[in-house]
């Protein structure tokens, strides 16, 4: 189910920059976040990438300045707030079981 389906509207990529012998613990503890979709250790100027889901700005914004602002060791960061799906790619499951399309 896409979640604009379940009222989460705003979907961004923040790009994170740490030290990378913090990056494995910071990855963690973002990861734990509800908020947190995907993370992922990425090379050039950041060193992590991170999907968000949030349902409008006011989330993001409580997002980045509560929960963000809480994890140690993040030297940086940019958001890019997603403007329109143009493509998504997603498993089919039937039954709790992936099947084939």
């Amino acid at each position: 189910m896409l979640p604009e389906r379940l009222g989460f509207l705003l979907n961004a990529m923040i790009w994170i920059s740490t030290v990378p012998r913090h990056l494995a613990s910071v990855a963690e503890q973002i990861a734990r976040h509800p908020e947190v979709a995907s993370v992922a250790a990425v090379s050039g100027p950041a060193n992590l990438m991170v999907v968000v889901i949030c349902r409008d700005a006011g989330h993001l914004y409580r997002y980045l300045a509560e929960r963000l602002a809480a994890v140690d060791h993040i030297q940086a960061y940019d958001v890019s707030v997603r403007s329109k799906r143009l493509k998504q790619v997603g498993s089919l499951v039937s039954r709790g079981r992936l099947i084939r399309a």
